[in-house]
């Protein structure tokens, strides 16, 4: 799961978490992902909707690397600030081997009162596809940020190329 909690004094913005849908590139959406594929790359970001200044938030995102024995997601990677935004404080990972979820710690400020956000890709891990329906899901808090589900990753393309040769 992606928790993630926004902090700030005096503005007046909310957070939502966002994500696009496979082979879409122009449109960020709240609701549940469609057709990726495990090992493919999605794009997320927290968006803050600026309405009266900016302001500093401390985001913590979580997200199921393991469900049980079942792989979720990878990793996350590449946090890139709009322009507007500053990352002031680098993603940390905590990834205990105690437990499947793991997760990244930033704080990051938008400097006007336009919108900003954070972008990062959700790698999907190579057998993310045996998790069942939208089960894949970042959500976070507040609870104005929503759920963002990944529904159902395909397998990957191909087929693996595995061998093992023993001689004897």
């Amino acid at each position: 799961w992606l928790w993630c909690a926004g902090t700030s004094a005096a503005w007046g913005g909310t957070l939502a978490l966002q994500g696009q849908n496979r082979g879409d590139t122009n449109t960020w959406s709240t609701v549940n992902l469609q057709n990726w594929r495990e090992l493919d790359y999605v794009p997320c970001r927290v968006y803050a909707n600026a309405t009266s200044g900016g302001g500093t938030y401390t985001v913590t995102v979580a997200f199921p690397h393991f469900s049980g024995t079942t792989p979720g997601i990878q990793n996350l990677t590449a946090f890139t600030p709009s322009a507007n935004a500053v990352i002031t404080s680098a993603p940390v990972l905590y990834a205990p081997t105690t437990s499947g979820t793991w997760s990244y710690t930033f704080t990051f400020r938008v400097t006007n009162s336009s919108a900003g956000w954070v972008q990062f890709l959700t790698r999907m891990a190579a057998g993310s596809h045996l998790n069942t329906g939208s089960s894949l899901a970042l959500s976070g808090s507040p609870s104005s940020m929503g759920t963002l589900q990944i529904h159902k990753p395909a397998p990957g393309p191909g087929l693996p190329d595995l061998a093992i040769v023993k001689t004897g």
